[in-house]
């Protein structure tokens, strides 16, 4: 640990850049399904529970010593027996949801781009890259999202940028206060995807302990929430509510008509580029984070022993999680975000709660 520490920031940026990956393939369908043409709103209706969140992880992490992870903090505030029993769920739903993931990201390629493609190249490669990754030092895959981080920036402001001349306001305009139901339920799929960032604080253990942790956090969420709200104008303004709730990959499908310089750049492969790099990234973290929870709780002296049994688990459950792309839907769209939002709202307040009339937080 000595030798692979992290500063909290780097935490974060290795959070967003995962969490995009949920982002790009999820919010601008289910928002505007949810929310219609007032749906570019949503992020701002997500802030006040996600700074919600935000206070409960920096309450829980506040007393934690130099190389306590979240696994640790469970410990504490649950005792050895039921902390132990609530981390093993924790690295099993992980596990669980990274199988998932694989499956999802390898579904959207073959959808969009190789649609004669074997799914199961898809998966194979995929998680073969994540898994180095989660072989190697936490602040190796946290740099690397820092990097990862600034291509994305750039990218995402070139296409935002093109992409202004093809919306209308009428798609965006106007909003009332009758708008406000349809705004808090397009809140929720925002809520959704960036809660994950809590699952990273089990690799808290390699990050250097400092003050004011809750603007780092805050400051994180933020920049993803402004990118979503960019995300969410550009495709609805651009394609209209209806159109865009119909769209499978709306993202892509705004970017294949940008025009560069008055000439039609066919620039699917920077998509492309931006799916696999942050597919990798969320793979390779809940990898490692599934990794660093069991080597806590079997009191082994390296993660990398467990990670390949891990990266055999995430196939199998790729392969069995849905019979086909449309079972897979359901299960992305109703299933997963309810599992994450009461793990995140319930799981965690609960446990600050225990925490506190224990006097263990």
């Amino acid at each position: 640990m000595k030798n692979d520490v992290i500063r909290l920031r780097q935490l974060m940026a290795l959070a967003v850049v995962g969490l995009m990956s949920a982002v790009l393939r999820l919010i601008p369908n289910v928002v505007v399904t949810k929310a219609g043409a007032a749906g570019w709103l949503a992020p701002v209706a997500a802030i006040v529970p996600l700074l919600l969140l935000v206070w409960v992880m920096a309450a829980l992490t506040k007393s934690r010593q130099e190389g306590e992870g979240m696994t640790q903090i469970f410990y504490n505030v649950l005792g050895p027996a039921g902390g132990r029993i609530l981390a093993i769920l924790f690295a099993l739903w992980l596990i669980i949801y990274g199988g998932f993931t694989l499956r999802a990201g390898s579904e959207r390629l073959l959808s969009a781009v190789y649609r004669q493609g074997n799914i199961n190249v898809f998966m194979l490669v995929t998680l073969a890259a994540a898994a180095v990754g989660a072989w190697g030092r936490v602040s190796a895959l946290a740099r690397s999202a820092e990097v990862f981080s600034l291509f994305l920036i750039g990218i995402f402001l070139i296409v935002f940028g093109f992409s202004l001349p093809n919306m209308e306001g009428s798609n965006l305009l106007p909003v009332s206060y009758l708008d406000t139901g349809n705004i808090l339920m397009g809140a929720l799929p925002v809520v959704n995807v960036a809660s994950p960032f809590i699952y990273y604080f089990f690799l808290a253990g390699h990050v250097k302990k400092q003050e004011k942790s809750h603007k780092v956090m805050m400051y994180g969420l933020l920049g993803a929430l402004l990118f979503i709200l960019l995300l969410l104008l550009t495709t609805i303004g651009t394609f209209g509510a209806a159109l865009a709730a119909q769209l499978q990959n709306t993202f892509f499908a705004m970017v294949r008509n940008i025009k560069i310089f008055d000439i039609i750049e066919r620039i699917e492969s920077v998509v492309i580029s931006v799916w696999v790099v942050t597919d990798f990234v969320y793979l390779a973290a809940l990898m490692m984070i599934s990794a660093e929870i069991l080597k806590t709780v079997f009191g082994a002296e390296k993660r990398r022993s467990f990670v390949p049994p891990i990266a055999i688990a995430f196939f199998i459950v790729a392969k069995v999680i849905a019979p086909n792309a449309f079972s897979l839907t359901w299960i992305s769209q109703q299933l997963m975000p309810g599992i994450n939002l009461g793990i995140a709202f319930l799981v965690f307040p609960c446990l600050l709660l225990i925490g506190r009339l224990r006097k263990r937080v």
